[in-house]
């Protein structure tokens, strides 16, 4: 089985060296290499061009007429790739030697696993660990994808900077829509297709600095925050599934509009049961005594049990319905 990197870059001249360095220091070493740079006006190239002349594998740099803009560049880097596994890679991380060996076994013992995604430690601009992995960063930053990952697939961390997946599947997907990341929406329909696996184990060390074009920071604060966010949030969703509710009705029916895949039927399943179940769980947190039967067929349809905490949940919901109408009462006195 063969490997590819898509690697994208965009005026990563300060970074790019040490990343470019950790690809040839693989344990076991990519077949192909495929950088799509868009538009760089510093070092960019020139460290590109220099690096290419001393690998011992093929290296194919593609120079953009007009900014693609990260999302749009990576789907032309994955589609210019040409052997049987694609691994994404952004222009700041450095790879652990392992990376490309550990993750490629899985694709060579599963036939069905479509992806193959790791953690990654974190480290700031001068490549020192902060003390924190990318999953815990990442716990409670993406609300939408959140809710429509299917059971099975809802892990801590779908950053592209970890991801990889095969060739068949990515030249089979249709465009990304507008709006949408790369990493996200390879992730969503790999899903949908067949499997895709998570590795608890760190194989990079994703770069944080003040360029960074996802604009996500890490300090101490910050990942306490997500971390308490993302250890009540489920408890505590229906509000935040209500304000979303728009933005999961616009992916639906982006979905209906899709050519036929074959998990198409069964993703739009899950998202209308999802929110179903939220839709019912906010009623419930409203009045509990008017909604208390819809708790009932929460649990009769097993909807709270595709979700952590399922009994917590319930008697949040419980709970809080039945304290704002005993608050309602006294207020009415």
């Amino acid at each position: 089985m063969k490997i590819s990197i898509a690697l994208c870059t965009y005026n990563g001249a300060k970074y790019l060296r040490e990343q470019l360095e950790s690809f040839t220091a693989q344990t076991r070493l990519p077949d192909e290499v495929v950088v799509c740079d868009d538009g760089s006006t510093d070092e960019t190239m020139n460290i590109l061009e220099d690096w290419t002349r001393t690998v011992p594998f093929e290296v194919r740099i593609v120079k953009n007429e007009t900014n693609l803009g990260f999302a749009r560049n990576f789907e032309k880097a994955a589609g210019f790739c040409t052997k049987d596994v694609v691994f994404l890679s952004d222009q700041d991380d450095i790879w652990l030697p392992e990376k490309l060996e550990r993750m490629i076994s899985f694709y060579e013992k599963d036939s069905e696993v479509l992806g193959v995604i790791s953690d990654a430690f974190l480290v700031n601009s001068q490549n020192q660990l902060l003390p924190w992995k990318r999953s815990e960063m990442l716990r409670s930053n993406q609300l939408l994808s959140f809710f429509i990952w299917l059971p099975e697939n809802r892990f801590p961390v779908c950053s592209g900077c970890c991801a990889s997946y095969r060739k068949s599947f990515l030249k089979q997907l249709p465009s990304i829509p507008e709006g949408e990341s790369h990493d996200g929406w390879f992730f969503l329909l790999a899903q949908t297709e067949g499997r895709v696996q998570f590795l608890s184990e760190p194989l990079l060390r994703c770069r944080i600095h003040e360029t960074n074009t996802s604009g996500v920071q890490a300090t101490e604060e910050s990942i306490r925050k997500s971390n308490k966010r993302a250890d009540y949030f489920y408890e505590r969703a229906p509000g935040s599934f209500l304000y979303l509710d728009s933005k999961f009705q616009k992916f639906e029916n982006l979905l209906e509009t899709l050519p036929v895949i074959p998990g198409k039927k069964r993703l739009l399943k899950q998202i209308r049961r999802e929110r179903k179940h939220f839709t019912n769980r906010e009623r419930i947190q409203r009045n509990a005594f008017k909604f208390f039967p819809l708790a009932v067929w929460e649990f009769l349809t097993g909807r709270y049990f595709d979700w952590p905490k399922p009994f917590a949940s319930a008697f949040f919901d419980l709970k809080k319905g039945l304290r704002i109408q005993d608050f309602s009462v006294k207020e009415g006195e």
